[in-house]
């Protein structure tokens, strides 16, 4: 049987680390949409340490949890076609290296004959991710009477797009 301190030591107590305010959120969910933006894979590990790190904001992993949950965000599977790509630091480095390389080597004359085709591998993909319900429920799906033919937007260019452009 517990004794009453046992009890009392095992209780959880909310600490003030655990306090949020709609301020906290708000800079919780840009987190959260600016780690989308760059197409990296959210983790409560990842997101706890750059709060911490950026905005000095110390959560529980659980606190981060539940606040998530609070803000519309669900981790859950996604279809095997909606799976997002991971940009992992190593693989990032090897392609600013590859690019260097093949840059170094046309300025030096040589000719770069690619001999194999290229396909994205499944270890660089996640099969669960946050997914925040605001981005489905946000958008709208246009009918064809919305749809505005080339004809009405024909005034809204002043001439070619192409001129501005400075091919490569």
């Amino acid at each position: 049987m517990l004794g009453s301190e046992e009890i009392l030591k095992s209780k959880s107590v909310s600490t003030k680390k655990d306090k949020i305010d709609q301020f906290d959120k708000d800079l919780i969910k840009t987190t959260v949409h600016n780690l989308f933006r760059k197409n990296e894979c959210v983790t409560l590990k990842k997101l706890k340490q750059l709060l911490e790190k950026n905005h000095e904001i110390s959560l529980s992993k659980y606190k981060l949890w539940k606040t998530l949950h609070e803000l519309g965000f669900r981790y859950k599977r996604v279809d095997k076609n909606r799976k997002g790509l991971v940009e992992r630091k190593d693989i990032v480095n090897q392609r600013i290296q590859y690019l260097r390389t093949i840059k170094k080597k046309r300025e030096e004359g040589y000719t770069v004959v690619y001999l194999d085709e290229t396909w994205v591998d499944t270890n660089h993909t996640t099969s669960h991710q946050w997914t925040s319900s605001e981005d489905t429920k946000n958008r709208k799906i246009p009918l064809d009477s919305e749809i505005e033919s080339e004809s009405e937007n024909d005034d809204l260019s002043d001439g070619d797009e192409t001129e501005d452009y400075e091919w490569p």
